[in-house]
């Protein structure tokens, strides 16, 4: 039996991180729209409503998390939907649209895809299948939500600082290639 901190924190984890994606592609709406259409799958016509619908549905698995992590449509709801991005990065990656973005840029640039941004995705989505069958007996006690909370934040923390410091360092080098190519 695994102790309800490990479904707890992979939940607040994945709430963090949902909320995060709904929040930018609402706030940063143009630079996704660019990132979608720069990967030349959805008609123009559609991009706008999907980004919407996107985002309402990031908003609301990272709801779902907070409220109903052991519901098993949950994890596989948001491992569905991070394939989904995992494949249409593979997809313009293999195909040579690399400059489309992952839509997950915060600002005005955009960065290009890498190898590593649909395997990040599939790494995730396995993480939120993980919770699918909850093999705890007891409820989960109010220091166990306080530590998940606390490991939640300072994971998603660190994802997000590794993920900056990833940003940082392909604009420095594609800056540096700019001036020097």
């Amino acid at each position: 039996m695994i102790t309800p901190l490990f479904y707890l924190s992979i939940a607040f984890f994945m709430a963090i991180l949902l909320a995060q994606a709904g929040i930018h592609k609402v706030v940063e709406r143009r630079t996704f729209l660019a990132s979608l259409r720069g990967h030349g799958i959805v008609p123009q016509v559609l991009e706008k409503p999907l980004t919407y619908f996107l985002a309402t549905v990031e908003l609301s698995l990272a709801l779902a998390w907070i409220l109903a992590p052991q519901v098993l449509w949950v994890g596989v709801a948001t491992a569905i939907l991070l394939l989904g991005y995992a494949t249409v990065l593979s997809f313009s990656y293999f195909t040579g649209r690399i400059y489309a973005g992952c839509g997950c840029e915060w600002g005005d640039s955009t960065l290009p895809i890498r190898w590593w941004m649909p395997v990040r995705n599939v790494a995730i989505a396995l993480i939120a299948l993980s919770t699918i069958a909850p093999d705890y007996d007891v409820a989960p006690t109010a220091f166990e939500y306080m530590n998940a909370i606390g490991f939640s934040v300072s994971a998603a923390l660190i994802y997000f600082a590794l993920s900056e410091l990833s940003s940082v360092r392909l604009r420095a080098m594609l800056s540096n290639e700019i001036d020097h190519g």
